[in-house]
């Protein structure tokens, strides 16, 4: 495959290909089942077609003879039309390799070089699922065996190799660009007496959606396609009359009063183009988060300014230390920068011809914030929040975890497991780097640039959900397990156990519309006196209509804290269900409440370990019991919870609970045994002329 322009697809049923037709049948064999899908031209939407066309077909060739297709595709159009390839030009060798070709001999590599060479072309080798593991130790051996005889290639010729792990990573293929050399020629004042004459290039550089702008679709009556804008400004006290440009004005508002600027130069300094030395610190001051903006280039203009740069370079390497430079570019617009120059010493086996700055922008005081936090500690001594605050257990399986997946360097990684991992786990020294992010693609560009290429073939074409979307699943998702360092798996699995995860609920589904119109009002009301709206209120529908519910009732409890529950009242939720079980228990004619309310602790015992509140959950349970065994008239109610085994939570059903699983049975049998009943006071005797039942019999 040629640079983007040109298509040979292997290998082919058929056979097209001028190299087989100039040789003829019996001398060209090993050029059959290749064929040339798409001739050499400007990329257009029939390109696009063929490529997207592109099936698997089943014959009998080799990568190999496909190249020197290729190349002599490219060598016949650079020869016909020369002015027309004046830029690079790019040969792409695309495959597994992990099938039997004809061996790379050394003959036949110098000719393939040697052509390579004379056409001006640089041969890009990918090698798709090199990293990930082999479909046979065939397969592994044979790819191997390729690869060898590829690299004895490069060897020879101008070109490249990367491995393609995932047949996905075929999109950063393109993402490198090669960009003019752009950039513009300062000097590196140090001192009054001394600059060094550098030439500045952006090295790095956002790269955002493309933009979507509007136009005038042609149709059968015409239209450019062109579309203008242009803005008018009104008065609000008279909409009719638009402002002349004479009649506005520029001003910045202090407090009620607008203060007019009528000369943009007022607000912003602007001195001439410059870079000096303010001096230099250690490393360690300037934090490596504050490299995140873009990044420049400056390198020596002429060898006395790359021998004078270098010297600069070396000695703030060998000292571990950064240049701070005041800095001003000379695009427009810009403003005074800080600038943290970072040595970048060229090593021997680089492609680099000289050291070099790299810039990148610090920020001043004024763009700094402060971020307050709340102390964990507060939450250690409240019983209804101690789940909030990490336990030992979870802190170091999180430290586990954050061993396991570093992204450090090999070397800095060996130092680190050295002190701080047991020897069994020493091997994850010698494991390479993971934070690769010129190899990192950009979802969203990658899923933008292939809805374009689909909606350009079917104008039609809608985006998919996102669970049929290939492109984002195979980008975007996690890394498949088998990539991960050993053992992550299972600490990843038992992170749920130390770290509960509940799912935040929509304010107010759409079945409570009716609801939502009634609390939207007061909403409504409150944003237009200029305070902030109340959260959105649960509801509790049934047969009588649509309730609001602003805490937990005892005439429906259970529907009411479920109510509360689902929009996020947490805490209203559990202080008004434990008040009332307690009213339930204590306003009870005998029995009769007790059933509700043991339902009531059922629900807030589950509630407590989905919400992971245990702790909340156990301290409650012996507020009742402190309450309600040791009362005669109420300890039935107590005896009902235990036995229903709504005893304590433990540790096995929600992290954060302090106690084990033997604990919190053992709690339920001694809390549980039966207690001698009090002795029942002297009945009355019946009359015999009322035989309805007492309603208040049972009444102590």
């Amino acid at each position: 495959m040629s640079s983007g322009t040109s298509s040979v697809a292997l290998p082919a049923k058929g056979t097209s290909n001028e190299v087989y037709d100039e040789m003829g049948p019996q001398e060209g064999e090993q050029y059959r089942h290749i064929s040339v899908v798409q001739p050499l031209a400007c990329p257009d939407l029939r390109c696009l077609k063929t490529i997207n066309s592109i099936s698997s077909e089943r014959g009998s060739s080799d990568h190999v003879s496909a190249l020197l297709v290729g190349v002599d595709l490219l060598k016949k159009a650079v020869a016909a039309r020369p002015a027309a390839f004046k830029g690079n030009k790019r040969l792409l060798l695309i495959s597994s390799f992990d099938t039997e070709v004809e061996e790379l001999d050394p003959e036949t590599c110098g000719d393939i070089a040697a052509q390579l060479t004379q056409a001006g072309l640089s041969l890009e080798i990918y090698g798709v699922g090199d990293g990930a593991p082999a479909r046979s130790e065939a397969a592994a051996a044979l790819r191997t065996s390729n690869l060898a005889g590829l690299h004895e290639l490069l060897a020879q010729a101008i070109g490249s190799y990367k491995a393609l792990p995932r047949e996905v990573d075929m999109c950063s293929m393109f993402t490198l660009k090669d960009t003019a050399s752009t950039g513009y020629k300062a000097s590196l004042a140090i001192g009054s007496n001394c600059k060094i004459e550098v030439q500045v290039y952006k090295k790095t550089a956002k790269q955002p959606l493309p933009s979507l702008k509007l136009y005038n679709p042609p149709t059968a009556a015409g239209g450019s396609g062109l579309v203008t804008r242009e803005t008018e400004y009104r008065d609000p006290t008279d909409r009719d009359h638009v402002l002349a440009a004479e009649e506005k004005q520029k001003g910045y508002k202090y407090g009620q009063q607008l203060v007019p600027v009528e000369d943009d130069g007022l607000l912003s300094y602007k001195p001439g183009p410059c870079m000096e030395l303010l001096g230099f610190t250690v490393k360690e001051n300037v934090p490596r988060w504050q490299y995140s903006a873009e990044c420049y280039v400056a390198l020596g203009v002429t060898a006395a300014d790359a021998l004078a740069l270098s010297a600069l370079v070396r000695g703030l390497a060998k000292q571990d230390k950064v240049a701070v430079l005041r800095y001003l570019g000379t695009s427009r617009g810009s403003s005074i920068m800080l600038m943290a120059g970072s040595p970048q010493v060229a090593p021997d086996a680089s492609l680099l011809q000289q050291d070099c700055l790299l810039l990148n922008r610090l920020p001043f005081a004024d763009d700094l914030r402060q971020l307050q936090f709340k102390d964990f500690t507060q939450y250690k001594a409240d019983p209804n929040k101690q789940h909030l605050y990490p336990s030992t257990e979870g802190v170091k399986a999180m430290r586990q975890l954050v061993r396991h997946l570093s992204l450090a360097p090999a070397a800095a990684a060996a130092s680190a497991t050295q002190q701080t991992l047991t020897p069994r786990h020493s091997n994850k020294a010698s494991r390479p780097s993971r934070l690769v992010p010129e190899e990192t693609l950009n979802p969203m560009l990658q899923r933008f640039y292939w809805f374009i290429g689909q909606r350009a073939l079917d104008p039609q074409f809608q985006v998919p959900d996102a669970k049929d979307d290939v492109l984002a699943a195979a980008v975007l998702d996690q890394a498949a397990a088998a990539s991960l360092p050993p053992d992550t798996e299972q600490l990843l699995a038992a992170l749920p156990k130390h770290f509960p995860i509940t799912e935040r609920v929509p304010a107010a589904p759409a079945a409570e519309a009716g609801a939502e119109g009634a609390a939207g009002t007061s909403a409504g009301a409150a944003a237009a006196a200029g305070t902030a709206a109340p959260p959105a209120a649960a509801v509790v529908a049934d047969e009588t209509g649509v309730r609001l519910v602003t805490e937990v009732t005892d005439d429906q409890p259970l529907e009411s804290f479920a109510a509360l529950l689902k929009h996020g009242q947490a805490d209203k939720a559990f202080r008004g269900m434990q008040r009332v079980i307690r009213e339930l228990v204590e306003g009870s004619i005998g029995a009769r409440q007790f059933p509700r309310a043991v339902q009531a602790v059922a629900a807030l015992r589950q509630a407590a370990v989905q919400q992971a509140r245990p702790a909340a959950f156990n301290a409650h349970l012996d507020q009742l019991r402190g309450l309600f065994k040791a009362n005669p008239a109420k300890h039935a109610f107590w005896q009902q919870l235990m036995e229903q085994q709504l005893g304590p939570i433990s540790y096995d059903e929600a992290p954060g609970a302090g106690l084990t699983r033997a604990a919190a049975e053992q709690y339920v049998r001694l809390h549980g045994a039966a207690q001698q009943a009090a002795p029942e006071p002297a009945k009355a005797a019946p009359i015999a002329v009322d035989e309805e039942e007492d309603e208040f019999a049972g009444m102590e």
